[in-house]
């Protein structure tokens, strides 16, 4: 990739991908329900101790707060997006001179697992899976990319960084 996607792309994106956001609207978190609470209510709503439900929203918030760079990371590092000169077919598009940038729907497949791993930090529950089978392997792919080389990038606690691995594994169990 030729540049990093910024907010307002990565937002555009996503809200172009008709499938993904006909899934996600109503039935996962936004990032703002992610980012805003407290643990004080968390542990009561799902079901956990105190201290489970704190480390769970320390990682939620972080996970929200620095979404855009792990999504970014996610598409650049994982081999999910590819140049076209790859062995394995390109992935990139370029359309009229302007930049090459993953497909549409590929981003928002990364950004709608993510999305699982959050609800799952904050309600205990990873929400619905991706509406179609290649968004759940792209998710797959990167949620368990994210879980081996991304999730050490955020600066957890370790409690907080044991629920987000148990998070991403729950998402990964849950994705087919």
């Amino acid at each position: 990739m030729s540049a990093a996607l910024s907010e307002a792309a990565l937002t555009g994106v996503i809200a172009h991908a008709s499938p993904v956001a006909a899934a996600s609207k109503d039935a996962l978190l936004t990032w703002d329900e992610v980012s805003a609470g407290s643990c004080a209510g968390s542990a009561q709503s799902n079901g956990v101790g105190s201290d489970v439900a704190c480390s769970r929203r320390e990682a939620a918030q972080k996970l929200a707060s620095g979404r855009l760079g792990i999504s970014n990371d996610i598409l650049e590092k994982s081999g999910i997006v590819r140049p076209g000169s790859s062995q394995y077919g390109g992935t990139l598009i370029g359309v009229n001179g302007y930049p090459l940038e993953p497909p549409a729907a590929m981003v928002a497949a990364v950004e709608f697992a993510l999305r699982r791993v959050a609800s799952w930090l904050v309600d205990g529950s990873p929400g619905p899976q991706h509406p179609d089978v290649e968004g759940r392997a792209l998710g797959s792919a990167a949620i368990t990319y994210f879980l081996s080389a991304g999730s050490e990038r955020i600066g957890l606690s370790s409690p907080a960084a044991e629920q987000l691995r148990h998070g991403c594994t729950e998402v990964l169990r849950t994705m087919y």
